[in-house]
């Protein structure tokens, strides 16, 4: 079996795509040539010996040619700049609607905290309470009694505390909002 019929056609025109973008990164005035050699086209960076010519190649993307000095499309220099600044507008109103999202969701998040925070601190206290039903009245169940309510104290202070943290972040995070508001 012969070893071209094994690279089978989708091969060799990557080969020659490749070879084709090889000549052409590698051409310093952009010229390619595409020349005919046993009836096969050919495409490289130096004139041909046979039959074929220079061919112009324009990129698929990118950046189209500048135009030469003096000559300038009028409607493209108007065109440019408009379009220019309704995409910068368009990032800006984007970035705006994010960074208010991103509040929102702060805010929210907040609020479930501060929740949680109420519920953990009800529950904490409610199982203090049960215990301090048990104490009894007598001196030792006295001073266990002083000890619980001491501690349903200090599980009420820390959850105060942590519920005041995030109110003041939402107060904090609604300003920055109304400030964004205000001023979009």
């Amino acid at each position: 079996m012969n070893g071209r019929h094994m690279w089978g056609t989708s091969i060799r025109n990557w080969l020659l795509t490749a070879g084709l973008a090889f000549c052409w990164l590698g051409t310093a005035h952009g010229e390619i040539y595409k020349c005919v050699e046993g009836g096969k086209a050919v495409f490289q960076d130096t004139p041909c010996r046979g039959s074929g010519g220079a061919i112009t190649v324009t990129p698929a993307s990118g950046p189209a040619p500048a135009a030469p000095l003096g000559i300038a499309n009028s409607n493209e220099s108007s065109a440019k700049p408009d379009a220019t600044s309704r995409l910068k507008d368009d990032v800006r109103s984007m970035e705006y609607q994010r960074r208010l999202r991103g509040i929102d969701n702060e805010i929210r998040a907040l609020e479930g905290s501060i929740l949680d925070y109420q519920t953990a601190m009800g529950r904490e206290i409610a199982a203090l309470q049960d215990r301090k039903r048990y104490a009894k009245n007598n001196l030792a169940g006295a001073t266990w009694e002083q000890s619980i309510s001491t501690e349903m104290q200090s599980v009420s202070d820390k959850y105060r505390v942590s519920i005041q943290v995030a109110q003041d972040r939402i107060s904090q995070l609604r300003r920055i909002a109304a400030d964004m508001q205000k001023n979009p």
